[in-house]
């Protein structure tokens, strides 16, 4: 029989499209109603013409299953494959079968091959109708696995939108932070920004951020910041925190730079948290103690320098008093010695014991003036030094109570500059002798 004649004949008892395969040249036609085309070997039943099958195949496509019977075939020296498709209760194909096979095994020389095709389709027939009878079974615990699966989607559906508002909550709480927070990726690649980052770079569009080196996008360098410390946080999985300085403008400002590993569900680092926080002001603070500090020692170096002056005039003083209390002696003696001679009339030696007296008396003028004069010069540089040392006390702590007002400190900063500040205090108080109440005590003055 050709294959035309075989085409018409299934024709007759066919009303549907079906698919006729020749092996000797490998054309597959698809054969309708009025026409044949001869088309490509559909994917999904290539494998089962190739490999010489026969018999049912099922497959789903979608939420239906459709059955592909496969019939070896010998026309006029050729072998071909009928194709047929059907829904998964074969009604189509039964029932073409049931008259189609009758006729065409008649036409056919060799009875005996047609009832052992006949045997086999039967057996192909019960067990395409023990596949459906499994399928279906698989089927109704498929919708009642699709059932429980809706469930759950619903729930997740729920879950999802509470997470989403935490998300936003969350989005609003960063965005709500003064200090500049960002992750990146082991590329330097930026993954999430806040608002305040934004501002420090002035970008205006979050998003620009995204996708971009940190290292260029923040702090405008051409390769990875000297000071990072990323290849660290990612090896040893730790978080890290330094100081570090950035020009903005004509300003240098200085950060607390900590970054912190991101880990994922296989305890992986895959990104690096940064964060950055303003000390500029703490910085600042410490440059102004720092030059406190040598103004402190400068009125130590000169108050320890006013000390020797005013030893020395101390004991210049204690020279001249002793000259003067000398002088004093001598003009006592001269003046008893005058006062006898005047009693016995020895005139010339009176005339010059007065000349004596008159420059004694010149003398003594003379080195009362000058002990007047350092004494006044002692009693300012006195004065002075305790007037620059109260100063200095009264700076300091006023600068204490300054510091104790501010609220950005840190302990380890506190501590520092109270250490600092309580003993520089003590060691003025102790060298002025000064009380609680700021008073100088009766021993100081």
């Amino acid at each position: 029989m050709k294959m035309e004649e075989f085409v018409e004949l299934v024709r007759k008892y066919y009303d549907k499209v079906f698919f006729l395969y020749n092996r000797g040249n490998n054309l597959f036609y698809k054969i309708g109603v009025d026409k044949i085309d001869d088309i490509q070997i559909p994917s999904i039943i290539k494998p089962y013409l190739l490999e010489n099958y026969s018999g049912a195949k099922f497959f789903a496509k979608k939420k239906n299953q459709v059955v592909f019977l496969f019939i070896q075939l010998n026309l006029s020296n050729s072998k071909y494959v009928l194709v047929l498709y059907d829904t998964k209760y074969l009604e189509n194909i039964t029932k073409f079968l049931s008259v189609f096979l009758k006729q065409f095994m008649m036409l056919q020389v060799n009875v005996v091959q047609f009832k052992k095709e006949i045997e086999f389709l039967r057996e192909e027939l019960n067990e395409c109708e023990t596949t459906v009878n499994k399928l279906d079974e698989q089927v109704k615990s498929l919708e009642t696995l699709n059932d429980d699966y809706r469930l759950r989607i619903e729930g997740l559906e729920e879950s999802i939108q509470v997470l989403g508002k935490s998300r936003k909550k969350m989005l609003k709480l960063i965005d709500g932070m003064k200090n500049p927070l960002f992750s990146v990726d082991l590329n330097y690649e930026l993954n999430n920004v806040n608002k305040a980052l934004g501002d420090f770079t002035g970008v205006d569009s979050l998003p620009k951020f995204i996708g971009s080196k940190c290292y260029r996008t923040i702090f405008n360098f051409e390769q990875p910041c000297k000071w990072c410390k990323l290849n660290e946080v990612v090896d040893n999985k730790i978080s890290v925190s330094q100081h570090i300085s950035v020009s903005k403008g004509d300003k240098l400002v200085w950060f607390e730079q900590t970054m912190y590993p991101i880990f994922d569900e296989e305890d992986r680092v895959v990104e690096v948290g940064e964060i950055l926080q303003d000390i500029t002001a703490q910085y600042e603070l410490v440059k102004n103690l720092e030059k406190t500090q040598n103004r402190v020692k400068k009125i130590s170096k000169d108050r320890i320098h006013a000390l020797n002056e005013i030893n020395q005039l101390k004991g210049e003083y204690q020279r001249l008093l002793e000259e003067y209390n000398s002088l004093v002696e001598r003009n006592q003696k001269l003046t008893d010695v005058i006062e006898k001679l005047l009693k016995e009339s020895h005139v010339g030696q009176v005339l010059e014991l007065k000349k004596e007296n008159n420059s004694l008396r010149v003398k003594l003028e003379k080195s009362h003036t000058i002990v007047e004069k350092l004494r006044s010069e002692i009693e300012n540089l006195r004065k002075s030094e305790r007037e620059n040392l109260k100063k200095s006390v009264y700076s300091i702590d006023r600068l204490f109570n300054m510091i104790t007002k501010r609220e950005d400190f840190k302990k380890e900063e506190y501590e520092k500059v109270f250490n600092y500040i309580s003993t520089q205090l003590e060691y003025l108080k102790n060298k002025l002798d000064i009380k609680e109440d700021g008073n100088v005590s009766k021993s100081g003055s």
